[in-house]
């Protein structure tokens, strides 16, 4: 995502710039997108399999992928450690709809439409 951004700033991008002179440093976007990444490659998937599914897999019966293995055990403790990563992804001032977006642009795209209005977006 760091190029990603570097790319974007140099073509000029306006929702780059606009981003800027509402706040957001580039420090700050690549904190985001670090904790984007986090979630995505570590906590979403742990989430995923710490909810159980069908027939109890992952709460009666264990799922084990390697040496890892997922099951009501094991569910809380994941879910304490998302807890603990939500309440710092919103101290830090970032929504958890952040966690989803897969690109940079994705997340440049929205944050610009959160912080200007409809008339600066062109629209």
């Amino acid at each position: 995502m760091e190029r990603e951004l570097a790319f974007l700033a140099a073509k000029e991008d306006r929702r780059v710039f606009a981003l800027r002179r509402n706040g957001w440093s580039e420090e700050r976007l690549q904190l985001l997108f670090v904790l984007n990444s986090i979630y995505q490659q570590v906590l979403g998937p742990l989430q995923g399999a710490s909810r159980g599914g069908p027939e109890g897999l992952g709460k009666s019966v264990a799922i084990r992928h390697g040496s890892a293995s997922f099951s009501s055990k094991t569910s809380g403790a994941t879910l304490n450690a998302l807890k603990d990563f939500n309440e710092m992804m919103s101290s830090l001032g970032f929504e958890r709809e952040h966690l989803n977006l897969n690109t940079c642009e994705d997340i440049v795209f929205r944050l610009y439409g959160a912080t200007n209005e409809p008339s600066e977006r062109g629209e």
